[in-house]
């Protein structure tokens, strides 16, 4: 059972632009052998990675589905109408490439090793591994190996180029859950969604030893084959039993990384697909931040992971942060919920503990509203955590119950070049409203 949750479960970021890396289609000839039509992929490559999970007793089902790319896109779709029940994909486990304990990192190294075992036809996943060159190739065209969204999450590990294009192609063909990180051949091909939204289920045989995808419903022609990103009970989840099934603990005893700008700007168009462009809160000018030109950096704090500091002199009453520019707002706890499923499992735990609740309504009319904030304000550490740690930013007594302290966020004092800023969580979260959204 906890290899099906483990398959269920995949947050990814997607890693590849329109373009050469697109799928264009499997034709079906009227038999069990699509023809692979792919940018610089022999269609060999895909027909042996086929052969191979059949040959190990897999199935891989394409005389009614076809994969192909639409919208630039991985993705499978019925060529014909598909019954409920039928088997579309059935992968033994003894060809699923996994690192020890299900370790990311480890996982990249397990990788790059039976890569360079390879060359040489000596690794047990031969065909799956020609399949990966192929598509690394195309990758390293598009992508740079210094990309922040998967070269941190090793501590800097990964030093050899070599290693961090693996960590690359890792991170876009890996699936996660609980963080156990593994490799599923052919199962990149399939579009993750919802489960309200797939129109496929897992099934396991009774030894854990296969894992079966099948139609949950008939399957039109020319439709989307879509498989569950998470499962049904994510979305009446609480927010302590998402953080215990994305394994959040142990992600959080990891350094976290500081996101680079692109990774924020990635998380935010997430957010508007979401939520819909009437319903954003956020601007649509991504260079802008709720810092607003203030001088300050994200930076690692001593016992407390990451914070923000002072670049230079902040003068007393300086608007240091405001809302009104990167704040993401939710409607629902749904909302939040797709959100979360729509971004990795690490991700997944860090947009957890950015969110929070405020009332934005007048005084016995309340508004609250869920939030989490799209820039390095997220790192913003609370006064408290030590006892001569006061708070320097936040609303002056002159402000206090104006409209503009549910905006902003003010320096209390005069903050010098090196300090770290501390805000003052109890001031504006109401940790018991999360009831509210059902989370």
């Amino acid at each position: 059972m906890r290899r099906l949750l483990r398959w269920a479960f995949a947050l990814l970021f997607v890693l590849h632009d329109a373009g050469s890396s697109s799928l264009m289609e499997f034709e079906n000839n009227n038999a069990f052998a699509p023809v692979c039509k792919r940018n610089n992929t022999n269609d060999n490559v895909i027909q042996d990675l086929i052969q191979w999970i059949r040959g190990n007793g897999g199935i891989v089902h394409d005389e009614r589905q076809a994969f192909r790319g639409r919208n630039n896109n991985n993705a499978a779709y019925a060529t014909a109408f598909i019954p409920a029940g039928t088997v579309l994909l059935s992968v033994p486990w003894n060809l699923i490439v996994e690192g020890k304990r299900g370790d990311y990192c480890d996982l990249v190294k397990r990788v790059h090793q039976e890569l360079a075992k390879n060359e040489h036809d000596k690794s047990d996943y031969g065909p799956y591994m020609h399949y990966l060159e192929s598509e690394m190739a195309m990758m390293m065209d598009q992508q740079d190996v210094n990309d922040e969204s998967w070269s941190t999450r090793c501590s800097n590990s990964l030093v050899s180029d070599e290693l961090k294009k693996v960590a690359l192609l890792v991170t876009r063909y890996s699936r996660s859950a609980y963080g156990w990180y593994e490799m599923i051949p052919v199962r990149d091909f399939y579009e993750e969604r919802p489960p309200q939204e797939a129109n496929t289920r897992l099934m396991e045989d009774e030894n854990d030893e296969i894992t079966t995808l099948i139609a949950s419903r008939d399957i039109e022609a020319e439709e989307s084959i879509v498989s569950s990103t998470v499962p049904d009970a994510w979305w009446t989840w609480r927010r302590i039993e998402m953080k215990k099934y994305l394994d959040c603990k142990s992600v959080n005893q990891a350094t976290r990384p500081i996101h680079s700008h692109e990774t924020w700007v990635h998380l935010r168009r997430l957010y508007r697909q979401t939520v819909g462009l009437e319903q954003s809160t956020i601007s649509s000018n991504d260079t802008l931040d709720g810092f607003d030109g203030v001088p300050i950096q994200a930076a690692y704090s001593p016992g407390k992971g990451r914070g923000i500091f002072a670049t230079g002199n902040i003068k007393k009453d300086t608007r240091v942060w405001t809302l009104m520019h990167q704040s993401a707002r939710f409607p629902d706890g749904a909302s939040y919920r797709k959100f979360l499923a729509s971004v990795p499992p690490d991700m997944a735990c860090d947009l957890l503990k950015f969110g929070y609740i405020e009332d934005m309504g007048e005084e016995g009319q309340p508004d609250l509203a869920l939030r989490v904030d799209l820039d390095e304000a997220s790192y913003t550490n609370t006064a408290g955590w030590d006892d001569d740690v006061e708070a320097n930013i936040g609303c002056p007594l002159e402000l206090e119950g104006s409209d503009d302290c549910e905006f902003n966020e003010y320096a209390l004092r005069d903050i010098f070049a090196g300090e770290e800023i501390y805000s003052n969580y109890i001031d504006f979260a109401l940790p018991e409203a999360w009831e509210h959204f059902g989370l």
